[in-house]
């Protein structure tokens, strides 16, 4: 959680880095019950579109911040479990 930059816009609920790092504690044992009893639903992501050239505009989606956290969790736990896997896979490829 830390890993998030703070000054990132908000999702659609509006809560702000801040807010969710004073309560901390309550949010991600809640995330955490949600996400073992499969009751876990990501809100939807607020879209805003931000400039690309002077004609166009490119779609950007705004997660809200608990989505952020589930999403950097899971990332860091499959990486943990895989990890090896990719690498004993890499190291056989390249003894072949």
């Amino acid at each position: 959680m830390h890993d998030l930059d703070a000054n990132k816009a908000t999702g659609i609920d509006h809560v702000l880095n801040a807010e969710y790092e004073s309560n901390v504690e309550q949010y991600i044992n809640s995330l955490v019950d949600r996400l073992r009893n499969i009751g876990y639903k990501p809100q939807p992501v607020r879209r805003t579109y931000i400039p690309k050239d002077q004609k166009s505009m490119r779609p950007l989606g705004i997660l809200v911040y608990e989505d952020k956290n589930a999403q950097q969790g899971l990332n860091k736990l499959l990486q943990a479990i895989y990890k090896l896997d990719f690498v004993s896979h890499c190291i056989d490829s390249d003894q072949k």
